[in-house]
């Protein structure tokens, strides 16, 4: 899809569905010319494929990835928040190896009330949303077992502040702790942590984009591998090869490493990297100097009247009313009734 003004948008979905999102959910007059840079990025002849901001919290940083992820792809992006996470985990992630028959025997005896209150109890307490319970019905929730825990701030903004293999391997001890407390057997089983591909392998495999929200909150000194992976997103290098240093140390089921090329890349994929300045909190790091070159953030200021009126108008109305007036003004004191039922249609 191609306007007038030559802003071209590679997408499988429909025009009308595009459209109306781009009128919808359009970012703040001070983001449009991001908005123009991001789009560059996800044409087919274009290498580089990352755009980073920064700036403060709730200035609409994560709404513009989200908005071209959905532009982009049907899925939408993937979100990861990187507050507190070891950025290692994006390419290999850890995760509970159950081992044959394990939850299933669990599963069976939460199912027929065989399972004691406490157990129940400390489950849902070290992860919140693991036991399930519907009438007289109790099941466990096993996506919720080894989630990370998070903390809400004065904003209401609920972020993550702990690393996701450190809550696997919390996830580990308190499963080991049930079931030797329930009875049920484990040794014969491969009961223990493995890795599998992360979110990274699988944006590039399935074309959705990536969005990296809360970059620079991430666990201090985990950036290291992302140096070289950066090269190949911001077009320095077309292939990268990505080392699995737990396969190396002995886990056998997790491969050992994952060669990316540029013949990989889907026409649309890009990553997205969202950050707050370094006055937001002593969580919030200053990015290295070589992190800053590939990178190359923009940075948002303050905010305008014209984003204030811009963004209340959108929240009051679903659209932003105030900016397509001001754009559309001549048209709409015109033709009234017609502009008035293109907003309707948007």
């Amino acid at each position: 899809i191609e306007d007038a003004g030559g802003m071209a948008i590679y997408s499988e979905q429909s025009p009308e569905r595009v459209n109306g999102i781009l009128f919808r959910q359009m970012p703040t007059p001070s983001m449009m010319l991001m908005l123009r840079d991001l789009l560059a990025k996800t044409r087919p002849d274009s290498k580089n494929r990352i755009m980073t901001i920064f700036g403060d919290p709730s200035a609409g940083k994560s709404h513009i990835f989200r908005m071209v992820g959905n532009l982009t792809h049907p899925e939408g992006p993937i979100l990861v928040d990187c507050g507190g996470l070891n950025m290692r985990e994006l390419f290999f992630r850890t995760v509970i190896d159950y081992g044959k028959g394990v939850k299933e025997q669990f599963e069976q005896r939460v199912t027929q009330g065989k399972v004691s209150k406490a157990t129940l109890d400390d489950l849902q307490e070290a992860f919140p949303g693991a036991v399930v319970r519907k009438g007289d019905e109790t099941r466990i929730n096993w996506d919720a077992i080894g989630q990370r825990r998070t903390e809400t701030d004065q904003t209401g903004k609920v972020t993550a502040n702990e690393d996701r293999g450190d809550a696997i391997i919390r996830a580990q001890k308190v499963m080991e702790a049930i079931y030797a407390r329930e009875g049920i057997e484990v040794q014969s089983n491969a009961f223990g942590i493995k890795t599998v591909p992360g979110e990274v392998f699988e944006s590039i495999r399935s074309g959705r984009p990536l969005l990296l929200d809360e970059f620079n909150k991430s666990k201090r000194g985990t950036l290291d591998k992302f140096q070289t992976f950066l090269e190949f997103c911001n077009g320095q290098r077309d292939t990268v090869t990505i080392i699995n240093e737990m396969a190396e140390n002995g886990d056998g089921d997790s491969p050992k490493s994952i060669t990316v090329n540029r013949e990989d890349v889907k026409i649309g994929w890009h990553i997205g990297i969202a950050g707050n300045d370094t006055s937001d909190g002593d969580t919030t790091q200053e990015l290295s100097e070589s992190m800053e070159d590939r990178l190359k953030p923009h940075r948002i200021g303050a905010p305008e009247m014209r984003d204030w009126t811009h963004r209340i108008s959108q929240v009051w109305t679903g659209m932003p009313l105030v900016t397509l007036y001001n754009l559309f003004e001549d048209q709409a004191k015109a033709k009234p009734a017609e502009f008035a039922d293109w907003l309707v249609q948007m």
